[in-house]
């Protein structure tokens, strides 16, 4: 199962690309802005936003997952496998 990052604005996310027996799914995890703790011992919860696409080849998937990328971030660096 590879995984990937990718730079989307200012944070880089994480990209896991699964296959099953007819296609393949990419998966774009970020941390979404969230609100800094208003106390020293206050946790931030938020959970990690996600994003998923759907391709007949990893290459397809992971192109329809940038595509997105760049219509929502800005900017949006290649991938780079890890």
């Amino acid at each position: 199962m590879p995984y990937y990052e990718l730079k989307i604005g200012n944070q880089t996310g994480l990209v896991q690309v699964t296959q099953d027996l007819v296609s393949y799914t990419a998966t774009l995890y970020w941390m979404p802005n969230r609100r800094a703790p208003r106390a020293t011992d206050e946790v931030n919860s938020t959970p990690l936003a996600q994003h998923q696409t759907f391709g007949q080849s990893e290459a397809e998937t992971l192109g329809l997952l940038r595509a997105w990328a760049v219509e929502n971030f800005e900017p949006v660096s290649n991938f780079v496998q890890i």
